[in-house]
């Protein structure tokens, strides 16, 4: 019955996996026709603006997301995690008022455009990782259809007023409609597994190890703060349109991850390493097919952004060479998310990731943007290189203590 029980959950998976991957697959290149239609209606100057509100609004997020963005797709559904969910709600509505206001007063002594266009960016992020928790919540109840339903919903309505309009006012009303969209999503996904919400003390505490790790995540966002304050806007935006390219190279291993963390979490110790070992092979294939098509890079950057953005062809093979190398961390830090998040592992990663941000900077002032791509590689290679040591320890200890 054991071994029919396991067969059962492997052909669940997998076409759990199928789905998710067809619907990531469609809504990467809605995301890239989106960012495309944005650099060519903002320019590579206001695409800079946009680029480094943008990632500042992410670096904040880390702490408004309370690390439910990953705990959700353990598929938990006890009181307290409904206890948890509810306090997170009630946080994530006031910062999707607060942070673009923030945003368009930090700029007020610009002009209109330039605020709007820093709010609209803002609120855009926010509204992303909303509705990225919609989707996680969906994928852990094992719902991944509905979860890709929602997902393809918010990039089309990103994309429709950018490919319909024209101008920095379309990128405005754009991201302004695909934020609050992903939040109204949020809303909606979360009502039936709301709970009595407990103290926001007690959800930092629970949840502290995953904040921990997710904000170092999110903090390597400053890498396009530190190319701006070296190399300007010009240089952020060339840098920001290869960087795009980061999310859907890693898209096989961010679906394989929200399919397969729910699974990891309810496994037995046995199980666990049988199936991690399985995907950890699956992934280390795509990482080297990655860095093999590595050199075609610049290529795609000029077809979606055009001649203007030539100059981002170096940080693009980077790029894509950074993108295998995050793919092989990320497999290692799902067995953590799945199961236990030792203090160890945020701190190596913070750790990792700051050295990183200090080596782009560095590089870029000595070689420009080419020195901000080869920082970047390097910036993934620690963070790996940390994430992989101490799996080795934990898993080995669990190994042992079975």
């Amino acid at each position: 019955m054991g071994i029919v029980g396991s067969e059962l959950r492997s052909r669940t998976m997998i076409r759990r996996f199928a789905v998710s991957l067809g619907g990531r697959i469609v809504a990467a290149l809605l995301q890239l026709a989106v960012f495309a239609l944005i650099a060519r209606h903002l320019g590579a100057q206001d695409l800079g603006v946009y680029s480094v509100a943008a990632s500042i609004g992410l670096s904040a997020l880390w702490i408004a997301d309370l690390g439910m963005g990953t705990r959700v797709l353990r598929g938990d559904s006890d009181d307290d995690s409904r206890r948890a969910l509810a306090t997170f709600l009630i946080v994530r509505v006031l910062i999707t008022g607060v942070f673009p206001l923030g945003g368009a007063l930090i700029v007020s002594g610009s002009s209109t455009e330039t605020g709007l266009l820093v709010a609209a960016s803002v609120l855009y992020v926010t509204g992303e990782s909303s509705g990225d928790v919609a989707v996680g919540l969906l994928q852990g109840r094992r719902r991944s259809a509905l979860a890709m339903t929602i997902l393809l919903s918010r990039r089309v309505v990103a994309l429709a007023p950018v490919a319909l309009f024209a101008g920095a006012d379309a990128v405005v009303i754009a991201s302004a409609a695909a934020g609050m969209f992903g939040t109204l999503c949020l809303l909606v996904v979360s009502a039936p597994q709301l709970g009595r919400p407990m103290s926001l003390v007690t959800l930092v505490r629970q949840n502290l190890g995953i904040m921990a790790s997710s904000g170092a995540s999110t903090v390597a966002q400053l890498d396009v703060v530190a190319v701006t304050s070296v190399l300007g806007t010009q240089g952020a935006g060339l840098y920001s349109s290869a960087l795009r390219l980061l999310n859907p190279l890693n898209l096989l291993v961010t679906t394989m991850m929200q399919v397969v963390i729910p699974e990891l979490a309810s496994a037995t110790p046995t199980d666990r390493r049988r199936v991690f070992r399985r995907i950890r092979r699956l992934v280390l294939i795509f990482c080297l097919a990655l860095v093999a098509c590595s050199p075609a890079s610049p290529l795609v950057i000029q077809f979606m952004y055009g001649d203007g953005f030539g100059g981002a062809a170096p940080v693009a093979i980077c790029v894509t060479v950074a993108a295998a190398i995050s793919a092989f961390a990320q497999v290692h830090l799902a067995w953590f998310y799945a199961t236990s998040v030792p203090r160890a592992v945020p701190i190596s990663m913070f750790g990792a990731i700051l050295i990183g941000i200090g080596a782009i900077w560095s590089l870029s002032v000595l070689f420009g943007l080419s020195g901000a791509g080869v920082g970047l590689v390097v910036m993934h290679i620690l963070t790996m290189v940390a994430i992989v040591a101490l799996w080795r320890r934990y898993a080995k200890k669990e190994s042992l203590d079975e």
